[in-house]
């Protein structure tokens, strides 16, 4: 079965988008510390105390909080081009589908997102992780014939959004670019695994196995003893 590239190739391009505006809103949100000398520091150690751009949801900062919001809107867009574009079983995308609707809404209002939608996202990070591994076997097997790994990668940088990551962020650095890092590395791995790809012929499940036992049937064929050429006429004596 041939692999669809566009779902990883549009899913790139949406993470692509989400990092850079997670950066963005990093740079935006530290910005006041550049003045913190000449305005008493004041608004540098208010958002100091917040850790890291993630704080901003919930405040309605004037610039920080929207970027915050378009760059979950546009992991939520990525995670949904996977679940949709690969062949997923059923069960599988029950278990995928939920992390689209959990980023969306914190992604529309997120000045009035609260820690519990937050973590929400992350219960929907679990979910989606177990559903790429149930019913794919080894990581080997997955969707379309694709490694479960590639699936993971996307994964992680959407994972970034959740209380865990933002926890994580506050104890390495404090700074909410980590996570831009983390998105902008996601996007660039998953666009070169997926133009390195090369495609191949489209086969329908369970016709190559078909095929293959046809192939074998006319090989023996030729070769079986008991079939022999056909004998030419009689001479007459």
């Amino acid at each position: 079965m041939v692999e669809r590239r566009w779902p990883w190739l549009v899913s790139a391009c949406l993470l692509l988008a989400s990092g850079l505006a997670t950066g963005r809103a990093a740079y935006l949100w530290w910005l006041p510390c550049r003045d913190a000398v000449s305005d008493g520091g004041g608004e540098c150690l208010r958002r100091m105390g917040g850790g890291s751009p993630f704080a901003a949801v919930g405040a309605s900062y004037p610039a920080v909080t929207p970027l915050m919001g378009l760059a979950m809107l546009a992991a939520a867009a990525a995670w949904l081009a996977i679940v949709v574009g690969l062949r997923w079983s059923w069960p599988q995308r029950v278990l995928l589908a939920p992390l689209v609707p959990a980023l969306a809404l914190a992604g529309l209002r997120p000045e009035a997102a609260t820690a519990e939608l937050i973590l929400l996202v992350d219960v929907a990070v679990v979910a989606a992780f177990v559903g790429t591994t149930v019913g794919s076997g080894p990581v080997v097997a997955g969707p379309d014939g694709v490694a479960v790994w590639r699936v993971w990668i996307p994964l992680g940088a959407v994972a970034t959004f959740g209380m865990i990551w933002q926890i994580v962020d506050l104890l390495v650095l404090g700074r909410g670019y980590l996570g831009a890092v983390v998105g902008l590395a996601a996007a660039v791995a998953t666009g070169v695994l997926a133009l390195r790809t090369a495609p191949g012929p489209s086969v329908t499940r369970g016709a190559g196995v078909a095929t293959r036992y046809a192939e074998a049937g006319s090989r023996s064929d030729r070769t079986s003893p008991m079939r022999r050429p056909p004998r030419g006429p009689r001479p007459s004596w």
